[in-house]
């Protein structure tokens, strides 16, 4: 079984986390800020290391990483829920990222008045081979007009089944109209 690698899968993703460390055979490296949410997923699993750092700090992040590679070997797929605040964590990511990079965004990058930049998405380049694949948190539609977020549930399982289908792009939830975002 293949390497798998989430960054922030403590917190919205920790149902996620839960099934991966289900999988049968699989190596599962946890990487989060939070050391009792992370203890909690990893104490009772011998597959399963867990690392407490902050991605923004990167020396401490690529330190992470590389313990992560030398506990299980190389990493074959990637699980990434990555804020604005931590971009310039995905260029490392994606130089040791083997196959698959799963990229888990916020509704904001559906935003209809955004207009992309080419230079938050030049980190892809470093990819390599690796398949990329989004995965956009959108929101849940009540009633005729009001809308809300997504629960932590729904998430993980959204994004369970997006690494399942593996397609380009899954939108969990919806993000149109996008007037009717909470």
């Amino acid at each position: 079984m293949a390497h798998t690698l989430v960054i922030g899968g403590t917190g919205m993703l920790a149902g996620c986390s839960r099934d991966l460390i289900q999988e049968r055979g699989a190596r599962i490296s946890l990487i989060g800020r939070s050391a009792p949410r992370l203890h909690a997923l990893t104490q009772e699993h011998a597959h399963v290391w867990g690392g407490v750092v902050d991605y923004t700090d990167l020396s401490a992040f690529t330190c992470a990483l590389d313990a992560a590679i030398a506990h299980h070997g190389p990493i074959e797929r990637t699980l990434a829920w990555v804020h604005a605040a931590g971009s310039e964590s995905l260029p490392v990511l994606a130089q040791v990222t083997g196959a698959e990079f799963f990229h888990v965004l916020g509704s904001a990058a559906c935003d209809p008045s955004r207009t992309p930049d080419p230079q938050a998405l030049a980190w892809k380049t470093k990819l390599g081979g690796a398949t990329y694949h989004e995965v956009i948190l959108g929101f849940e539609p009540v009633g005729a007009t009001a809308a809300r977020w997504l629960t932590h549930a729904e998430i993980s399982a959204g994004v369970w089944e997006a690494m399942q289908a593996r397609q380009p792009r899954t939108v969990i939830g919806v993000v149109e109209p996008w007037s009717r975002r909470p």
